[in-house]
């Protein structure tokens, strides 16, 4: 028995105009929302959905629940991979579906988190400048749930434009890849190195927004070499950037990492750094070495 998946017919035997009209999409192009549906458990609700089912009685168990009219997204976005979705050049396809996430206004926040948002600063939602110029609101991707729609579904949507230019579409890419691909880091981690760093840096912002700002512009990325990922003993923290840092970033950083030294050698876990690598002349083997965090505001997982 193969995979329900299969049984994708050749190009030839589509009807007129499918695979044409599905060359005008890219990952990252808004369409019209299908109906979101995911199945859960009416009896323990986790999201207002699900907690609806509930509420209405009569419903019991785990169950397929449709998102209703007053909940559903106007929106949704492309998160399935350009090349993906018209398959050029494949003379007998092999995905029939492409995968769209909600799209939500989230005008409700307060400036602050709106202002975190604009920067991409929360990891589940990703802003959508352009389609935040044309339509009233503050609108963004929300990662947290995806779902696939059938091409010849698609095909008959309109594509609208989200983001105003090629490499802000290229940032939802390395962001749909970041939520996929980011490394499962263990509790000792997570409490001596990760939640600290990010609390010092709320705590900069609080106290400091200039310099905040400006280690947030300067810093492109943080990193560990850690002798384990999940038990780490050893590790050591590597801030990276694009070009040279100011020498107060440097000064942050350092006084940042000696305090999580000092606390993380109770718990035995060393902690050595920080180093600072340039990455256009930082060697890519190097590089390559290391476990990737992003941007110290952004959020793992397990955190």
């Amino acid at each position: 028995m193969g995979s329900f998946v299969d049984g994708v017919p050749a190009r030839e035997l589509w009807p007129a105009g499918i695979w044409e009209s599905l060359d005008r999409f890219v990952q990252g192009h808004a369409i019209a929302a299908p109906a979101f549906s995911f199945y859960g458990s009416a009896n323990a609700p986790l999201n207002s959905v699900s907690a609806e089912f509930a509420d209405r009685g009569g419903f019991t168990g785990e169950m397929v629940m449709q998102v209703p009219e007053e909940l559903a997204p106007r929106w949704a976005i492309i998160t399935t991979a350009t090349c993906d979705i018209a398959e050029p050049g494949v003379k007998k396809p092999k995905k029939p579906f492409v995968q769209v996430a909600p799209v939500v206004n989230i005008e409700h926040m307060d400036s602050g988190q709106q202002g975190h948002v604009r920067r991409n600063r929360i990891g589940h939602f990703v802003y959508l400048p352009a389609l935040s110029a044309r339509r009233d609101g503050l609108w963004v991707a929300d990662l947290r749930y995806d779902q696939p729609v059938e091409k010849s579904w698609l095909a008959c949507q309109e594509p609208v434009n989200a983001f105003e230019s090629e490499a802000q579409r290229d940032q939802f890419g390395k962001a749909l890849a970041w939520a996929r691909d980011r490394p499962a880091m263990g509790q000792a981690f997570i409490d001596h190195v990760q939640r600290p760093l990010q609390l010092a840096f709320e705590r900069l912002f609080a106290e400091n927004k200039e310099l905040g700002t400006r280690i947030d512009e300067e810093v492109s990325e943080w990193a560990v070499e850690a002798d384990s990922r999940l038990n780490p003993e050893r590790l050591a923290i590597f801030v990276i950037s694009g070009g040279e840092v100011s020498q107060a970033c440097r000064e942050w950083w350092q006084i940042a990492v000696d305090e999580l030294r000092e606390r993380a050698a109770v718990g035995g876990l060393t902690i050595t750094g920080p180093v600072f690598a340039d990455l256009s002349s930082y060697p890519a083997a190097e590089y390559l070495k290391l476990t990737i965090l992003g941007r110290l505001h952004s959020e793992l997982s397990n955190s």
